[in-house]
């Protein structure tokens, strides 16, 4: 559902999709990301989570309650992980 509605976001913004590519991209260096506008993904669940807490067109594909709870229990269960880890679980 939520690629579906980043499909139809595009489609509504006009969005011109990429030429194709079938470079390496992981073995891009970080000047040629940059040069074709690739961002990096997160690098944790709470970095992905902040993505998702300020992704309108994803929020709204998802529902806002069901956005809002998936966040909240994600970073539940970081704090929880966290917890455990300083508690030598």
């Amino acid at each position: 559902m939520a690629l579906v509605a980043a499909g139809l976001d595009g489609i509504d913004r006009k969005l011109e999709p990429p030429s194709e590519c079938s470079d390496d991209l992981f073995n891009l260096g970080e000047a040629q990301r940059a040069e074709r506008h690739l961002q990096p993904l997160p690098r944790s669940l709470g970095d992905a989570l902040d993505a998702l807490a300020t992704d309108e067109v994803i929020r709204v594909a998802l529902g806002e309650t069901l956005s809002r709870e998936f966040i909240a229990v994600k970073r539940a269960q970081i704090a929880a992980a966290a917890e455990q880890r300083a508690d030598g679980c």
